[in-house]
């Protein structure tokens, strides 16, 4: 194993601290929850007489260069808002990640 230069040492520390980071994440998803509002058909509903409509829940994602939607439970929507900020997190950790490896290819601290 080739030995670290000093001037880079925090840089490396760095690096391993955010691969741990990294590893720890928990399960993600790429995609958005939103929330879309519908009428139920009902003749008589009061809400969607009143323009309101119903509110519903989503996770929208793009597949093969198609945007997919996929309706959520009260509680998967929780769980699904937990696995897209995971994935937001782990693109954070990459850019860091990737700054760090230039730092240490170049063999310059920036």
């Amino acid at each position: 194993m080739p030995k670290i230069p000093m001037h880079l040492l925090d840089v490396y520390k760095e690096r391993r601290k955010l691969t741990k980071e990294l590893h720890g994440n928990g399960p993600f998803i790429r995609g958005s929850v939103v929330e879309l509002r519908h009428s139920c058909g009902k003749k008589n509903c009061k809400r969607c007489q009143s323009g309101e409509k119903h509110p519903a829940n989503y996770l929208s994602l793009r597949l093969s260069g198609k945007t997919k939607m996929i309706y959520l439970s009260k509680k998967d929507k929780t769980r699904a808002k937990r696995w897209v900020s995971n994935y937001r997190k782990l693109l954070e950790i990459a850019e860091k990640l990737s700054w760090l490896n230039v730092q240490i290819f170049t063999g310059k601290k920036k």
